[in-house]
């Protein structure tokens, strides 16, 4: 019993890190308006969507939450399909 109870909080303290969702940064490019979604889906991942960050801003884009009101409204629409 003790032995399961020790397993169980391994367990619960494990899954705690591990984030439900997807973790997301949505980038934007000002000049053209393409937007590029970086991911990471656990823990391990969260290098991988840094590095893809830091890839698209060296090339112009800027992370959604950080365009300027003046950038935001001169974005062309958003394609539809």
């Amino acid at each position: 019993m003790k032995r399961a109870c020790i397993l169980l909080m391994g367990i619960l303290l494990t899954s705690a890190c591990i984030p439900s969702g997807p973790s997301m940064t949505l980038l934007v490019n000002p000049k053209t308006g393409e937007r590029i979604t970086c991911r990471a889906y656990a823990v391990v991942d969260q290098f991988h969507r840094e590095n893809c960050v830091k890839e698209y801003e060296g090339i112009g884009f800027v992370q959604a939450q950080n365009l300027t009101p003046e950038q935001r409204d001169s974005l062309p629409p958003k394609p539809t399909r």
